[in-house]
């Protein structure tokens, strides 16, 4: 319990970290993506939401937001892989140290989409503008719950977790069987 809670809390402040460093680059790339920016470069694309709205306007739009819900998630993610290779090294042989961290690896990455997934989606609305001049984070999820249903906020959540699940499975259980004697 001590160290799921250490490592929720140290996952959670390194994943809002993380978020809130990293989010100009991922406002651009998302803004490239949506297509209003497609045929531009990178560069320009950030300039040009600068002269638009503003650095934090422009390039820290939805970053608030984004950095509340990437500490949650991380900590979820971090707490529920600490407990859950507990129970896996509990139940599977000693040789199996690798499968113990992919399965502990894959169970936090489900739980912590639950809140990640929202939090993309919230995020990358706000990036490409769909929040109104001056709306809040929540207001953007009130409207989109009551435009769009609840299923919105969890729009792609399968996809996440196709994409990001194997990739956790493989980091976490070759680092695990690259350390075994």
């Amino acid at each position: 319990p001590k160290k799921t809670a250490i490592s929720g809390v140290a996952g959670g402040l390194a994943g809002s970290t993380v978020g809130v460093l990293l989010h100009p680059i991922d406002t651009i790339k998302t803004m490239m993506q949506v297509g209003k920016h497609a045929n531009k470069g990178f560069f320009e694309c950030g300039i040009q939401a600068v002269r638009q709205n503003g650095v934090l306007g422009g390039l820290y739009a939805g970053c608030g937001a984004s950095a509340f819900g990437s500490f949650f998630s991380s900590a979820l993610y971090f707490g529920t892989y600490e407990t859950m290779k507990t129970y896996w090294n509990a139940v599977l042989p000693c040789h199996m140290a690798g499968l113990t961290a992919s399965l502990a690896a894959v169970t936090g990455n489900a739980v912590s989409s639950l809140i990640f997934v929202p939090k993309e989606v919230l995020k990358q609305r706000c990036q490409v503008g769909q929040a109104a001049a001056g709306q809040s984070a929540l207001s953007l999820v009130k409207t989109i719950v009551r435009e769009e249903g609840v299923g919105a906020m969890y729009s792609g959540y399968f996809a996440t977790l196709l994409r990001n699940a194997p990739g956790a499975m493989l980091k976490f259980g070759s680092c695990r069987w690259g350390r075994q004697p």
